[in-house]
């Protein structure tokens, strides 16, 4: 049976588009990194995208400790097992890289 991430952010959470989410994950806000990787597994915002997932979830744990550097570590690894290589190599980087290389 394949293991799912854990998800956590909270439900009220805006989309990924909004401006201060996205502003806040952006900035290095840790806990906005990690819940816009959360988002992006849910498909809140729209359909899921387990790229962005990844990601987000590295951003986070790259800028986190603990028990947060953990869970953002752990859910990365779920969702690499269901990446391509070339999808692991889309998400290198963090979001700068990703959105120049998408002409965002």
């Amino acid at each position: 049976m394949a293991q799912s991430a854990t998800t956590s952010a909270p439900a009220n959470l805006a989309a990924p588009g909004d401006s201060w989410s996205s502003l806040a994950a952006e900035q290095g806000h840790s806990p906005a990194q990690y819940n816009l990787g959360v988002i992006y597994i849910e498909g809140r915002s729209g359909p899921q995208d387990d790229v962005m997932a990844h990601m987000w979830l590295n951003v986070a744990a790259s800028r986190s400790q603990g028990e947060e550097r953990e869970q953002a570590v752990g859910n990365s690894d779920i969702i690499a097992a269901r990446l391509t290589r070339e999808q692991i190599a889309e998400t290198r980087g963090g979001p700068k890289a990703w959105s120049g290389a998408r002409g965002l």
